[in-house]
Parts: structure tokens; C-alpha cells; sequence
């Protein structure tokens, strides 16, 4: 599965066929891996390493879990495949919905491509993957979809932006206060 997801988002521009695409959904939505409530890879002395890991190390777990490792493929494919969208749609509209945190990282980057495509439901699936922990909303990728999309979409990401700088998470809080500075030096926000 994995190895699959892999070959995939190396060769997003291939032109895979709709059998790949619909294995490559199949992975992203209904792959065991991640375990619930577990991690792949995490420090050894953590008591609980779901419940302590830094967005970092959540998209370490996104690319070495097979649910994440779909993510980031799709996101890859949707790059040089604009087209592909309405086919794979109703797996991105599960997948930012995924229990494991890890996963819904590797979701944003599906985000990315999409704000090109569709950004109105781009945002929505950001919004939708980012709300339960902002852990997501702290990682990598979560920076490029704000800075690409909060000027037209500030009512959705403003929220999400205020509550990271409240959340007790050291590293969300100072996130969440990067993104208040970033929109206020480059937007006037």
C-alpha cells in the first residue's frame, strides 16, 4: 500500500489510469493504517505519543502511514492532474473527516492544489480537517493554504487562526501568534 502511494506522488504527472486513481482512493479512505490512536513512528518515552505529538511529528507519521502516504499522492496528482478532481472528491470529502490527525495533515495538502481548482471547497476541506486539533492547522502546509488563501477567504480561516493562538499547545500558540503577525504585516489585518 504504502510502496504504491509512494510510486504515485514521485510520478504524479504520469498518466495513471482510472484504476490506479480509484486504488490510490481506496488507500486514502479505507487503509487500517494508521492504527486509531497510534503512531508509526515517536519517541519511545512518550506516555501517550498520539496525544504528544508536535505537528512535525505528525507529518513524519503522514508520510509513513498508508492513509497519509494517500493524501499526500492525491495532493501530488491534483498538481499535474486539475482534471482528476470530481473523481476524487468524495474520498477528499471523507478523508478531511479521517479520525487519525496524521492523515488529516497529509489532507492539506490536498488543499493546496485545490485552492487552484476550487478554492471555496478547498477552504472548506482545510477548515473541515484542521477543527478537531490544530495540531493541522500548525503544520507546514497549513501555512501555505493561509497564506494563499486568507485574503479571500478570511471569514473561514480567521477563527481557526484565533483559536491556535489560545490553544494550550505551546507550539499551536505560537503558530497561531505567527499567523496574526504574518496577516497583519503583508495584509493590514
Amino acid at each position: 500500500g504504502i510502496t504504491f502511494c509512494r510510486l504515485v506522488r514521485q510520478r504524479s504527472n504520469e498518466d495513471w489510469s482510472a484504476a490506479a486513481i480509484r486504488r490510490l482512493a481506496y488507500f486514502l479512505n479505507n487503509h487500517p493504517d494508521p492504527a486509531p490512536g497510534r503512531l508509526n513512528i515517536y519517541r519511545s518515552d512518550e506516555q501517550d505519543p498520539l496525544g504528544a505529538a508536535s505537528p512535525n511529528e505528525l507529518c513524519d507519521n503522514a508520510m509513513n502511514c498508508v492513509r497519509g502516504s494517500a493524501a499526500l499522492a492525491v495532493g501530488a496528482v491534483l498538481w499535474d492532474h486539475r482534471d482528476w478532481l470530481p473523481m476524487l472528491t468524495e474520498s477528499i470529502d471523507r478523508v478531511v473527516w479521517d479520525p487519525h490527525p496524521a492523515v488529516r495533515v497529509a489532507a492539506v495538502d490536498i488543499c493546496l492544489p485545490g485552492l487552484e481548482i476550487r478554492r471555496d471547497l478547498a477552504v472548506k476541506w482545510f477548515v473541515t480537517a484542521a477543527q478537531e486539533d490544530l495540531r493541522v492547522a500548525a503544520s507546514g502546509s497549513a501555512t501555505a493554504v493561509f497564506n494563499a488563501a486568507i485574503e479571500t477567504n478570511f471569514e473561514e480561516l480567521a477563527p481557526i487562526i484565533l483559536r491556535m493562538c489560545e490553544s494550550e499547545r505551546d507550539v499551536v500558540a505560537q503558530a497561531g501568534s505567527e499567523e496574526v503577525a504574518a496577516r497583519w504585516l503583508f495584509h493590514g489585518m
